[in-house]
């Protein structure tokens, strides 16, 4: 999983997905402690989704000492087959007194 931070790269060191019968996870942490983390419904297949703080396909960035969450976004994914996912995403999160971030480029390959 990588994706620009208001600028500034980001890469995960490790991609922890999860299935189970009451969702599918996705969660990159990197080398700093910072994770992305999504959440979907099981069953999800390839197709564009829209990225909220609390429903079906959500979406949090959080850092060591803050975390942050979705405004708005974007998940696409554009393979879910044979227990990999790949997908792009981009969004805006924000967290009280810590303003906002802009996630774009944002890439990932799971295998589950």
């Amino acid at each position: 999983m990588a994706a620009t931070v208001s600028g500034t790269a980001w890469t995960a060191k490790t991609i922890t997905p999860v299935a189970n019968s009451v969702d599918v996870t996705v969660t990159g942490t990197s080398s700093d402690g910072s994770y992305m983390k999504f959440v979907m419904p099981p069953g999800v297949k390839a197709g564009t989704y829209t990225l909220s703080e609390s429903g079906d396909y959500t979406y949090q960035y959080i850092t060591p000492v803050t975390a942050y969450v979705v405004t708005s976004g974007t998940l696409t994914i554009t393979s879910y087959a044979n227990k990999t996912m790949t997908g792009t995403f981009s969004a805006t999160v924000s967290a009280n007194g810590s303003g906002t971030k802009t996630i774009t480029a944002g890439s990932f390959t799971a295998l589950f």
